[in-house]
């Protein structure tokens, strides 16, 4: 095998992945909500955030368009991106988590999670089930010819069924295959097989060398060394096991003998980490970020001030009023208003926009 090319995905928690009929990738990144492309070069062309969690990804010809499961996502959702305008077609409202997709003759399968494999017509939308057993999270499917592929990434198994929903045979060897995730077939281009050569014709004029009796040599020895490690190995632990025993035994004498008093809160020794400078007077509500920056609320001032893990200041915005601080996922924070707006804004760190205020008639 041969590498021919290094990509650096600008990204992590990357789900999906396939390739453009012009050697473009396209990469989903499930916890941004985002999807990149990169060119032939491996340079990104263009990212789009969509409005639910970026799953799998699968590319039709037809028209030029991507579509993007939401996986396990607050929105149940398929996302049809246009790819020539840049732009999200449409939004497919679905009843289930959604996982790895593939298409199959204008027809969309994707792994449904509890509600089986499903398939939905791209004309009309009309979603038909074609396995009912419910499935594990992150699931991933292709297809060849009448056949669907599925992992099961908790079984440990790939299971095939033909299009009717009926199970062909079950594969499962944890050894080689612990926790699929991700699958592909050959295409159907590579199915007819051609100057294929019978293997007895070629082995049977073929002699044992002097190499293969010495290989097979060194391997009866590597098993007997092995199993000689093993045999030491029980042996030294049910040395440690007796040691254990008549050390746990010395201990309890020894408190016995001589009681140990007990420690009380009087004992505990604390220590100054660290001094944040919070730039501000108030301060009402505090919150730490997954990357170690702090959150602080100045509440007759009316701003959230974002510190970084040294003490300096990384930012400041404008709230209004703000009270208390959290985190809540992708890169957001909600802060309350307390007494007077009776409100609270969503904040998205990365941008520094507040990118929506709600109002209640509670405090």
């Amino acid at each position: 095998m041969k590498i021919h090319k290094k990509i650096n995905l600008q990204g992590k928690w990357i789900y999906g992945c396939c390739m453009l009929p012009d050697g473009r990738l396209v990469f989903t990144y499930n916890r941004e909500r985002k999807v990149r492309v990169f060119n032939n070069q491996g340079s990104k062309e263009f990212e789009m955030k969509i409005p639910c969690g970026a799953f799998d990804i699968v590319y039709i010809s037809n028209d030029n368009t991507l579509v993007v499961t939401s996986g396990e996502s607050d929105i149940q959702c398929l996302t049809v991106i246009n790819l020539e305008r840049k732009k999200i077609k449409k939004t497919i409202s679905l009843s289930s988590d959604n996982y790895g997709i593939v298409l199959k003759d204008n027809q969309l399968i994707y792994s449904a999670f509890n509600k089986g494999i499903r398939m939905i017509n791209l004309y009309d939308e009309t979603l038909s089930d074609i396995v009912r057993e419910e499935m594990a999270s992150e699931g991933y499917i292709a297809t060849f010819k009448d056949n669907i592929y599925h992992t099961h990434r908790l079984n440990h198994t790939v299971t095939c069924y033909n299009v009717q929903g009926e199970k062909q045979w079950t594969f499962k060897n944890e050894i080689i295959l612990n926790n699929p995730l991700g699958i592909d077939v050959d295409s159907d281009e590579h199915n007819e097989c051609k100057d294929i050569v019978d293997i007895d014709n070629v082995i049977k004029n073929v002699k044992s060398s002097i190499a293969f009796n010495e290989i097979q040599l060194t391997l009866s020895s590597m098993i007997e060394y092995i199993e000689r490690v093993k045999k030491d190995r029980e042996e030294n632990l049910l040395s440690i096991k007796k040691q254990k025993e008549q050390i746990v035994t010395k201990i309890l004498q020894a408190r016995k003998d001589k009681p140990i008093p007990a420690k009380s809160i009087d004992d505990l020794t604390l220590m100054l980490v660290q001094s944040i400078n919070t730039y501000s007077n108030n301060v009402k509500g505090c919150t730490m970020l997954p990357d170690g920056r702090m959150v602080f609320t100045c509440y007759h001032l009316g701003y959230v001030i974002v510190v970084n893990q040294d003490g300096s200041k990384a930012f400041e915005i404008k709230t209004g009023t703000a009270f208390d601080v959290v985190y809540v996922v992708d890169n957001d924070i909600a802060v309350t208003s307390g007494y007077y707006s009776q409100c609270f804004s969503l904040i998205d760190i990365e941008s520094k926009n507040v990118k929506k205020t709600l109002n209640f008639s509670l405090h």
